[in-house]
C-alpha cells in the first residue's frame, strides 16, 4: 500500500477509535447528574465524573491527533478495563455484557 494512503488509513482509523471515548465523554455532559448518580450507586466518588469526562475527551483528542498513541491507548485500555469491571459486570444482562466488550 502507498504510504501515503496508508497514512490517511491510519488517521482514519484512529480518529473512528477515538470517537467512541470522545462521543462517551460529551454524552456523559448532557447527562452529568444521572451518570454522578449511577457512579456513587456504584461506589465510586461522583467526584471523578468531570475527570472522568476530561479524560476520555482529551485522550481521545491525542489518539485522532496521533500525539503519543501508544502512552494514550494504554491508558485507555486500562481506563476501559477498570470501568467495564466496574460498571458493567453484571453477566446475566445482554446488555451489560454488550457494553462490558
Amino acid at each position: 500500500m502507498d504510504t501515503k494512503i496508508q497514512s490517511y488509513v491510519m488517521a482514519a482509523a484512529r480518529t473512528l477509535m477515538a470517537l467512541i471515548f470522545i462521543l462517551s465523554g460529551l454524552s456523559k455532559i448532557g447527562e452529568a447528574d444521572a451518570i454522578r448518580g449511577y457512579m456513587e450507586i456504584m461506589h465510586v466518588p461522583g467526584a471523578l465524573l468531570w475527570p472522568t469526562i476530561l479524560f476520555e475527551i482529551s485522550a481521545g483528542l491525542l489518539i485522532v491527533d496521533g500525539f503519543r498513541t501508544r502512552v494514550t491507548a494504554a491508558s485507555l485500555a486500562i481506563f476501559s478495563l477498570a470501568t467495564g469491571a466496574i460498571f458493567h459486570s453484571q453477566f446475566s444482562d445482554q446488555i451489560q455484557i454488550v457494553m462490558f466488550l
